[in-house]
């Protein structure tokens, strides 16, 4: 018997799907592979640097500049350092600033002087110099003032005395006097042995000197000249610097025969005389020539010899003006020749004239001058030389 085509295709179709149920269950089944999609290629965003490039590159340069700078500075400038002024200075303020510049400071002596101690009063080398890095400076450092008795130095040499006086702080002057002495030995000091110095004040020292100089005067004879001398008066309280002056001159000039006429009596210091009696008085006795003596009570100081600009006595007063400060000069004393427009007194005269500016008492140098009756004289004989040259006769010696 032919089996059922149907019941075998249901049989079939029945156990076909019993062996799909058992696969199911006891085998896993592997998908079968699909192919993937290609990922999508989009363009992206291009993104800034979070450090701009000209960033590193400018701090490069800027690097490279600093080390240049920084190279000059300790090795190039070293060659060309500057010195600095440290003199007046408290040497600790000094130091400070040499070290800013690269410099050392090195104190050489301590010495006493008129300035606060551990002031800076001298430097070597002197400002402006140029120094290498770490070079030194070396400096004298004040070691105060301090009150001591003038020593007694006549018959010293001079070397000595300098030595004594500096190294108290003491300004020294030197004038020259020939001697039968070896040259170089004090003849006298001003002030004298034993007066009360302090630091810083002046002496004059006067020491011999070999040979004729020019404090010799030579035998001349003024007879027939007559000069009129017009010592100014000087401030209250001051000392009468222009009367001395004019005392030593007229001892000169009556000892050579000249007639000497003053608008001050000259016996007497401190007369208050009024301008209106010098100039009375300096149109008597018709003088040959005048000369004036006055001080400045603030001002420029030192020696001046004036002379009128218009009047018709001007051209032989500018050459007595001349001439006495070229004896001034020859004497050691610096002196300097200027113009004005009128003397009211010296011009009463009617004569050639020249009026001597002999320091100003508000200059410490001129102040000290006048206390020295050494400085009076020499200047008192620079005028008399110059006078005796222009209107007197050299005598023959005998």
């Amino acid at each position: 018997m032919k089996p059922n085509t149907h019941e075998v295709s249901a049989i079939d179709t029945a156990d076909t799907n019993n062996e799909a149920a058992a696969q199911s269950t006891d085998v896993p089944v592997v998908p079968s592979e699909l192919p993937v999609p290609p990922l999508m290629d989009r363009p992206r965003p291009t993104r800034e640097p979070f450090v701009p490039k000209w960033v590193p590159i400018t701090t490069g340069v800027l690097g490279i500049v600093v080390l240049i700078v920084v190279a000059f500075l300790v090795f190039g400038r070293g060659a060309t350092l500057i010195v600095p002024r440290v003199v007046g200075i408290d040497v600790g303020v000094a130091r400070t600033r040499l070290a800013q510049e690269g410099l050392k400071l090195a104190i050489d002596e301590q010495r006493f002087s008129s300035l606060p101690g551990g002031t800076v009063i001298e430097q070597r080398p002197a400002p402006g110099i140029e120094l290498k890095r770490g070079d030194s400076v070396n400096v004298v450092v004040s070691a105060g003032s301090e009150d001591f008795a003038m020593p007694d130095l006549v018959g010293t040499g001079l070397a000595y005395a300098r030595g004594q006086l500096e190294g108290k702080g003491l300004e020294i002057r030197i004038v020259q006097e020939p001697s039968d002495q070896t040259s170089d030995t004090v003849l006298a000091t001003n002030p004298a042995a034993g007066s009360s110095m302090r630091t810083g004040d002046i002496v004059s020292i006067t020491v011999a000197t070999a040979g004729v100089g020019d404090s010799i005067l030579l035998p001349t004879s003024m007879q027939g000249v007559t000069i009129t001398l017009d010592p100014a008066p000087v401030a209250p309280g001051k000392p009468d610097v222009t009367l001395d002056v004019a005392r030593r001159v007229r001892s000169l000039l009556e000892a050579s025969g000249a007639t000497v006429l003053t608008t001050r009596a000259l016996a007497d210091t401190g007369t208050a005389v009024s301008e209106g009696v010098r100039v009375k008085r300096a149109k008597e006795g018709a003088p040959t020539v005048a000369v004036g003596f006055d001080t400045a009570a603030q001002g420029k100081g030192g020696l001046i010899t004036y002379s009128p600009i218009t009047e018709p006595m001007a051209a032989p007063s500018s050459k007595l003006a001349s001439q006495i400060a070229s004896s001034l000069a020859s004497s050691g004393l610096s002196a300097t020749a200027a113009s004005f427009p009128t003397d009211k007194i010296l011009a009463a005269s009617g004569a050639p004239y020249s009026r001597l500016s002999i320091g100003s008492f508000s200059v410490r140098e001129d102040a000290a001058s006048f206390a020295d009756p050494t400085w009076a004289d020499r200047v008192a004989r620079a005028v008399y030389k110059a006078l005796a040259e222009t209107y007197g006769r050299t005598e023959p010696t005998p």
